[in-house]
């Protein structure tokens, strides 16, 4: 048992003061006088018999007010038992490190106040029952848009100041967390051995790790959790936007986009909630549409589909984004009421299909080149009606150069018996950002390509290819033996966000019959000899590098975690990305799709055909399974635009903008701060954005000359450009409600 700080006295005060009924009893018995007198024979006769009834009461009475005296002066003192005692005097200063959870869900308000109020003001209630010359560390759980440190503050009222600084964002974290910076923090004050950690939180389910708690704790000897949760007996209210997309990843400016929201509630049912869907466009207009919905707590929740034409005119080649939103009227926790999007929307998206025909192909006469499924279902696109998105050049392998190649965002190359000597081009393609697409099926040779194109590890296919595995019907008409995809292992990128049920997609992949494939060898050894070779190449670049620029390769860098540090890559691990991986089988254990990430791009290797008899996916069904594998590399090649809270935006930008300078504009804010261009991975620049902690569209303004910039700030000038990046914040972290303290 320990005592509030200070207030140990008070309960050696109620201790002594117990033995007052104690000595007031003692004092009663010695002040009687024994006189012996017979007629009190008969009275004590009578006594006697009581004696013990009357000794029993009176032991009673005694041990009553004692207790009452001594619990009364335990009450005062604030008594409490934490996880554990370290033995220190409670009257001797300590070092306090309090960790206020600032995550989404703390900005839940009731009555004027969130419980981020609620917890600043318990966290300072405790800072002044502290003893004097403690030292407080304030720590923000979920990190903040401004430094902080886990150096602790000398005096209570800089503590104060710094528990008023910790501010709302939209970002969650976990317990787990909580423990590592409580750990961090304890090292910073030696000189104090008494240490104590305070987390205040809403203690929300989902912030806590899933079974025992000793291994997670118990390097932290004294630990107290204090639970800020709403007022007894109020339900829980909240309504959220869990998910906003827009259906096939981007738009196109000559038919109506469907834009898909998932809308979900927490608590009694709400009726006619307005639901808004905003988009605004480069030229500062805006469109909206609403739907009306009701609400109850239903774990699914409700999903909308809003159909609306984006009119804007995007260059022939390159995309241009339109910011979206989608919003719903207020509630107790407005943070999670919006989320946002930044949309892509192409004219036109160049392709290049290469097959064992190409303008020799002729349908009407039943010569049909491999790629011909894939290239009629993307320009009479079932997702898509008749939308002409697709601007599709369809040539033989000894037509490929760099200069056909430049500009496509997708290749496919498919029943070519080798690729000869387009090998180099095909690699430059990939590794500038290029998505190929590798099929077997036609004329296809496994030992001609494993000779042209795997080099020992170097070349562009992703594995080192075998020969194939069963017959076509036209081959062995008597001994046609199928075998189906394995669903259980296809890649979620070729499931999700995509309008079927899962069930029903099952269905539709186990429905395909394939009679022919070519094997891989995935083994470990190949795999190994791959990154081996990726490994020296990135070596030789790099000393070239060196002797012709005097720059070292520079080495990628990602978010290592909330407090926006930065964590270098070896050239190991480079090459380590580059390790080719499996996205999905057959039954008989064939590989069916293998990917392989070159440089910027990537190329995925089919083993099966298109339009050959190697199976039925040339039926009007199975042409479906192409999209399901090109529409996620077409969408990898659209540059990134929609982030989340947990770290720092990278933005690269091309050569030429090097010289340009930048803004960034946050939500809500009225003026742009200045942005430097950094180096980012590779020789790849650009630019970072840090302390990104609140949802909303963050705007990059380009201004291509010296004299823009300031020109534009002193007569409201235009950037020269202007891209708009979607920023949202933890769904899961709308999911309201206290762990239990038996869970916990």
């Amino acid at each position: 048992m320990q005592f509030l700080p200070g207030a140990s006295w008070i309960a050696i005060g109620g201790l002594i003061a117990a033995a007052g009924p104690v000595l007031i009893h003692l004092l009663n018995r010695r002040r009687f006088k024994v006189i012996h007198w017979a007629a009190m024979d008969f009275l004590l006769q009578a006594v006697q018999r009581n004696r013990k009834i009357l000794e029993i009461r009176d032991l009673i009475l005694l041990l009553l007010r004692t207790a009452c005296v001594l619990l009364v002066g335990l009450a005062l003192a604030g008594p409490y038992f934490s996880c554990s005692s370290n033995g220190a005097n409670p009257n001797d200063p300590l070092h306090a490190i309090l960790i206020v959870d600032n995550g989404l869900s703390m900005g839940y308000e009731k009555g004027g106040k969130t419980l981020l109020d609620e917890a600043k003001t318990r966290a300072k209630a405790f800072v002044d029952k502290l003893p004097s010359r403690s030292r407080i560390a304030v720590i923000p759980l979920c990190g903040s848009a401004n430094d902080f440190d886990i150096e602790p503050q000398a005096t209570k009222e800089d503590a104060k100041a710094a528990l008023e600084k910790v501010e709302l964002v939209d970002r969650s974290d976990t317990a787990t967390k909580m423990r590592d910076l409580a750990l961090q923090a304890m090292e910073k004050a030696p000189d104090l051995p008494a240490k104590r950690v305070v987390f205040f939180s809403d203690q929300q389910a989902s912030k806590w790790p899933k079974g025992a708690l000793a291994e997670e704790f118990k390097r932290i000897p004294d630990l107290q959790l204090v639970a800020i949760e709403p007022a007894a007996g109020d339900q829980l209210e909240n309504t959220w936007i869990q998910d906003f997309r827009v259906a096939d990843d981007f738009a196109n400016p000559q038919s109506p986009a469907t834009f898909v929201a998932h809308v979900r509630h927490q608590g009694p049912p709400r009726d006619h909630v307005e639901v808004t869907l905003t988009l605004s466009l480069p030229d500062g207009e805006s469109v909206s549409q609403n739907q009306v919905v009701d609400l109850d707590e239903n774990s699914e929740g409700k999903e909308l589909r809003f159909t609306q034409a984006i009119p804007v005119l995007p260059k022939e080649d390159q995309p241009l984004y339109v910011a979206a939103k989608i919003s719903l009227p207020e509630d107790h926790l407005d943070a999670d009421n919006a989320r946002y999007l930044s949309v892509p929307v192409l004219a036109k998206v160049p392709a290049v299909f290469v097959d064992q025909l190409g303008k020799d192909e002729n349908v009407n006469r039943n010569r049909i080149g491999e790629t011909e499924p894939m290239r009629r279902m993307l320009i009479k696109n079932a997702r898509r009606g008749e939308s002409q998105l697709f601007n599709v050049k369809h040539v033989k392998i000894n037509e490929v150069n760099r200069d056909l190649l430049q500009g496509a965002r997708v290749a496919v190359v498919a029943g070519v018996a080798s690729p000869g000597d387009t090998v180099p081009d095909l690699i430059d393609y990939v590794r500038n950002g290029g998505q190929l697409l590798i099929a077997a099926g036609a004329d296809f040779d496994p030992a001609a390509w494993d000779e042209s194109a795997w080099k020992e590890g170097d070349g562009i296919l992703p594995a080192y290819l075998l020969p194939a595995v069963g017959h076509t019907p036209e081959e062995a008409p008597n001994d046609v033996t199928p075998f189906f995809l394995d669903y259980d292992t296809l890649s979620k990128t070729f499931i999700e966000n995509y309008d079927n049920s899962e069930e029903d997609l099952r269905q539709f992949y186990h429905d395909r019959y394939f009679f022919k494939a070519i094997n891989s060898d995935v083994s470990e050894a190949t795999m190994n000899k791959m990154v081996a070779a990726e490994k020296q190449r990135l070596l030789e670049q790099n000393h070239l590098d060196r002797e012709t620029t005097g720059k070292a390769l520079a080495a990628p860098t990602k978010t290592a975690d909330d407090l926006s540090l930065k964590a270098e890559h070896s050239i190991s691990e480079l090459a380590e990305r580059s390790r080719p991986r499996v996205l999905g089988s057959f039954t008989n254990k064939v590989p069916f799709l293998i990917e392989r990430r070159l440089g910027k791009g990537r190329v995925l290797f089919m083993s099966t055909g298109m339009a050959s008899n190697w199976n039925d996916l040339k039926n009007d069904d199975g042409k479906l399974m192409f999209v399901l594998i090109l529409w996620p590399m077409l969408k990898e090649t659209l540059p990134q635009r929609s982030f989340d809270t947990a770290g720092d935006i990278e933005f690269p930008i091309s050569d030429a903008e090097r010289t340009a300078r930048f803004e960034v504009w946050r939500p809500g804010s009225k003026s742009g701060e200045p942005v430097g261009v950094e180096a980012l991975n590779g020789n790849q620049s650009g630019l970072v954005i840090r302390g990104v902690t609140q949802r909303g569209i963050y705007r990059i303004a380009s201004y291509r000359d010296q004299g823009a910039i300031s020109a534009a700030n002193d007569t409201g000038g235009r950037a020269t450009s202007e891209t708009p990046l979607a920023v949202n914040g933890p769904a899961e972290a709308s999911e309201l409600g206290a762990i239990k303290a038996d869970t916990l």
